[in-house]
């Protein structure tokens, strides 16, 4: 459920945002009924909305639309509080610090936007934050990234594969970040409440950063920096852990190491044959990791 929506003034002809406890404050009136028939997701009316006032999830969620698991019209219905303010917290920067791995890029932001609708390899997605970007330190992730960055906030809804793949054929930077439990907001939290929890995580934005990981896997650039260790193999922090690649004694194939786990050799059958085919596969697994999936 989201908090936060628009509805239509049909006398003044324009949208207005509204809140989930403004509407509830009025419930039962005139002007609760006539907001309540003109709800949108945003002010340019695209997609209409519906309030819930009884039971566990109580907001504002879309029309039944009865589309599939990767259409931009499927997704939100049910958004948490904690992911709507995290999402809002990062749109209100004008300066993102990502912490990709050991590296730090800092994003100014030239245009920010919320739920950008975007089509990948024939497939709709609605993307949580788009960032055109004015300027980034090291100055060349700007163009590595063709200007522009997609950040998605993984609170229970998580980026899956066939996303991932989507955005890696249309070189599109695809950026996800899970939100920290110190992060979370109280789901019956009030108006005031959610205002101030917002502004406090605002401020552990700025004071931290983002942290997340970069779905490149499948591209021909990447934003993982890899590492010549003392002991000559290559090294990256991907995501939330280190990734070293070895190589086998008893072969020409090479090996994968993380955490405390054996080294891993093969992925779907497939041996790694060369330093970079390990590199590549390792993002992989990082990004089957990061989101909680089994390797």
């Amino acid at each position: 459920m989201r908090m936060f929506c628009y509805y239509y003034d049909e006398a003044k002809q324009a949208y207005f945002e509204t809140s989930y406890w403004a509407m509830k404050e009025i419930e039962g009136t005139t002007e609760f009924l006539r907001r309540k028939s003109k709800l949108y997701k945003n002010n340019q009316g695209k997609t209409r909305m519906q309030i819930v006032v009884k039971g566990s999830h109580q907001g504002f969620r879309r029309y039944p639309m009865g589309t599939g698991n990767h259409s931009c019209l499927s997704r939100g219905d049910y958004e948490s509080m904690s992911h709507q303010g995290n999402k809002e917290a990062i749109a209100s920067l004008d300066k993102i610090k990502l912490n990709i791995g050991n590296d730090v890029v800092k994003v100014y932001v030239s245009d920010i936007e919320l739920e950008k609708e975007v089509k990948c390899n024939n497939r709709k997605y609605e993307i949580d934050i788009y960032i055109k970007i004015d300027r980034t330190e090291p100055e060349e992730y700007k163009n590595l990234w063709n200007g522009e960055l997609w950040l998605e906030v993984f609170h229970t809804c998580k980026v899956d594969t066939k996303q991932a793949e989507d955005f890696a054929i249309e070189r599109l930077p695809l950026f996800e970040t899970k939100i920290p439990d110190t992060y979370t907001f109280c789901e019956n939290i009030t108006l005031e409440g959610y205002k101030k929890r917002k502004e406090q995580i605002i401020e552990k934005y700025k004071q931290f950063g983002v942290n997340g990981i970069f779905f490149s896997f499948n591209n021909k650039f990447s934003s993982v920096k890899w590492r010549l260790s003392k002991n000559g193999n290559y090294t990256a922090y991907i995501g939330d852990r280190n990734f070293t690649i070895i190589k086998s004694k008893y072969d020409d194939g090479y090996g994968i190491m993380y955490g405390e786990k054996k080294p891993l050799w093969e992925y779907n059958g497939k041996r790694f044959n060369s330093i970079e085919d390990a590199k590549k596969n390792a993002e992989y697994v990082a990004f089957l990791l990061y989101n909680n999936e089994k390797v």
